[in-house]
């Protein structure tokens, strides 16, 4: 039988777990990014951020637009319907 998983749900290995000497080597290779690297990317991010909010936004506001509108029109004829009946009770 195998034994239960540990530390973070199984997904990674403990940090007191050996890891052996392939890890260990890896884990000392480091390359410095080429520059504005962090620049680039960041940019990359936020215009693919933007983009995803403005398609979001073309797709939402039409709706709340119509909304509104048929809101505007069930109050107005609730409206309407409360002054008629008012008027007859005064006359």
């Amino acid at each position: 039988m195998t034994t239960p998983p540990t530390g973070s749900g199984g997904n990674l290995p403990d940090e007191e777990e050996d890891l052996g000497p392939p890890i260990r080597e890896l884990a000392d290779f480091t390359l410095v990014p080429a520059p504005g690297f962090t620049r680039r990317s960041r940019s990359r991010i936020q215009r693919i951020v933007f983009t995803s909010q403005m398609v979001d936004l073309s797709w939402f506001t039409p709706i709340a637009v119509v909304l509104e509108y048929m809101d505007v029109v069930a109050r107005w004829i609730a409206g309407r319907g409360r002054k008629s009946a008012g008027e007859k009770t005064d006359e």
